[in-house]
């Protein structure tokens, strides 16, 4: 990740450190770390090509995951490493898993609730 940082930097990129994750979902503390890149077309009028030569570049970064978001008027990528994107897939899936049975269980208990009264 710090290789990656100094080419932004050397780049003049615009990033920041981020954490992800539910820690107090199960309270087990989860979170992983990453980097948000920013690209604003309004602001910057070489964000386009700043853009590409960061995607160029990423593409030969085997080990990591860059997704792509958008945003009013620009993009911004989540630049994590293979291991914690698949941790935090895993976790976000647990997570939503959780609150589906969750509110199933309450629906039920709600029309249960109802039937009897």
């Amino acid at each position: 990740m710090k290789l990656i940082e100094k080419w932004l930097t050397d780049n003049d990129i615009a990033y920041r450190t981020a954490k992800w994750g539910n820690p107090y979902y199960f309270n087990d503390d989860f979170c992983v770390s990453g980097l948000i890149v920013t690209f604003d077309f309004y602001l910057d009028p070489d964000a386009s090509h700043k853009m590409t030569a960061f995607e160029r570049y990423m593409r030969r970064k085997r080990t990591y995951v860059c997704k792509c978001y958008k945003y009013g008027c620009g993009w911004w990528f989540r630049v994590l490493t293979m291991s914690d994107d698949d941790r935090l897939e895993e976790h976000e899936k647990r997570v939503s898993d959780a609150m589906e049975a969750f509110w199933h269980a309450e629906h039920a208990r709600r029309q249960q609730a109802q039937e009897t009264a």
